[in-house]
């Protein structure tokens, strides 16, 4: 009767595993789409009716939405040459071109777009972030370009900062910019004075920076294969990591309106509730998407544009913003992992985790050569949920070690300093 009890056990929980797996959305339904673009979609911005869409080499494609189902092509901007990102602004739409820099769009008639201003850059533009009168351009290999926009006709640069890395993504929050710098990780500059900027603090991001979001006194990281970092920067020139999410390949774009946050990653569309940023919590998913999510916008009522490959799909994720807690099964791939708590530690720490489904969880430490220090638990059944494991340390040497946690096929790492 025992192994009859178990065995049915067994089979209930390989069912609801491929019932999960089976699953390709929860809490967001597709509105429409519109493909056949020319080029390939790399980023989308939205203000009221109309949708911005960059397609590289055709440049921006102005799309109506005021019927979601329905969108259609009513104009279209040709950059001279490849359209890269996106930011608008009232009567404007500035435009990253990666051969040509940053070239200014009067957008004032919709169906009309017209080229009114433009500065050359000297890498490869890729990114925007606009104040009230400085664009600040995420230009590749030239790193940071800073362009007064106070007149959008005669735009003119007047600083930059040449980082480490391949400058991928900036946002700008009071007198700091904040850079998303591909293989250098985050980088934050004071550009308080716009011509001369100086960098007063970086931090490591695990894979590749691609894309950064501010929320308050946090900076949301996406990587190229290693999900999402949120970083706190209430000291800039101190930045913190304090969790993560490792439960995607890439994250290309954010947008975070509210308490939410939407992000465009190798694995289609998630939705977080962000409200406590140091713990994550998933309310929706939208697995189904053609190609990699790589750009996202956020419009009313919560509508949400995806940019993929030759389309843009726009979706409803207005049941995944009412989703209360506890009412909601995570992504099956989702694994949230905070950092050790305290880090540098004297001779105790300890780190949470949050598994979406049960199964088979180890936790160990090794250091920095990759040699086995000691195993905290050897494989275990966890249950789906939130656990925090304790290290102590105590008769190990000072130095830094590696918390390496494996769950459901996947590891994630954390750094952890032991000082005595």
């Amino acid at each position: 009767m025992k192994l009859f009890t178990n065995f049915s056990a067994v089979i209930a929980a390989l069912l609801w595993t491929s019932t999960v797996l089976a699953q390709d959305s929860a809490g967001v339904r597709l509105l429409g789409k519109i493909s056949g673009f020319r080029g390939h979609v790399r980023a989308v911005s939205v203000q009221g009716a109309f949708t911005y869409v960059v397609a590289g080499e055709p440049g921006v494609r102005i799309v109506v939405v005021s019927d979601p189902s329905d969108p259609w092509e009513a104009a279209w901007y040709d950059s001279p040459g490849y359209a890269y990102g996106i930011e608008l602004s009232g009567d404007y739409a500035y435009v990253a071109d990666d051969e040509l820099g940053l070239r200014i769009v009067d957008i004032s008639v919709h169906n009309r777009p017209l080229e009114v201003g433009s500065v050359n850059t000297p890498g490869d533009a890729v990114a925007i972030a606009l104040t009230d009168n400085y664009a600040f351009v995420a230009d590749g290999l030239s790193g940071v370009r800073i362009v007064d926009i106070s007149n959008p006709s005669r735009p003119r640069e007047v600083g930059s900062f040449n980082t480490p890395g391949w400058t991928r993504d900036i946002a700008v929050a009071g007198n700091y910019a904040y850079v998303a710098d591909g293989e250098s990780g985050l980088r934050i500059l004071d550009v308080s004075n716009q011509g001369q900027p100086r960098e007063v603090a970086s931090l490591n991001i695990p894979g590749e920076a691609q894309c950064i979001e501010i929320y308050g006194t946090f900076a949301f990281v996406g990587s190229d294969a290693t999900g999402l970092r949120v970083v706190d920067v209430s000291n800039p020139e101190r930045p913190r990591a304090i969790t993560s999410l490792d439960s995607f390949d890439s994250v290309f774009d954010i947008e975070i309106t509210g308490n939410h946050g939407y992000l465009a990653t190798s694995d289609g569309l998630r939705v977080l509730d962000v409200s406590i940023p140091s713990r994550l919590r998933e309310v929706g998913f939208y697995d189904n998407i053609e190609n990699d999510a790589v750009g996202i916008a956020v419009g009313n009522h919560g509508v949400v544009y995806i940019a993929a490959s030759s389309f843009l799909g726009i979706y409803d994720c207005s049941v995944a913003l009412s989703t209360g807690s506890g009412d909601f099964n995570p992504h099956p791939s989702s694994f949230i992992l905070s950092p050790a708590f305290p880090n540098p530690f004297n001779g105790m720490t300890r780190m949470n985790y949050s598994l979406s489904r049960s199964g088979l969880t180890r936790l160990a430490i090794y250091d920095p050569a990759g040699r086995l220090v000691e195993e905290l638990s050897s494989p275990v059944w966890r249950q789906a949920g939130e656990h925090s494991v304790t290290w102590n340390a105590n008769g190990k040497a000072s130095g830094s070690y590696v918390m390496r946690l494996e769950a459901g096929g996947q590891v994630v790492q954390q750094p952890v300093v032991l000082v005595k």
